[in-house]
């Protein structure tokens, strides 16, 4: 059985933003950053 995600906001917030580039800049990947913010890859 997969588990679904639900994408329910189509914009970031400030703090979302913030998480990507702090996890940027410890050199994480897209997917891995994606995975903790519950977010698509792509957005």
């Amino acid at each position: 059985m997969s588990k679904k995600r639900i994408y329910d906001q189509k914009r970031l917030t400030t703090s979302q933003r913030i998480h990507i580039e702090k996890g940027l800049n410890d050199g994480l990947s897209f997917a891995a950053i994606a995975r903790k913010l519950e977010k698509h890859p792509s957005t």
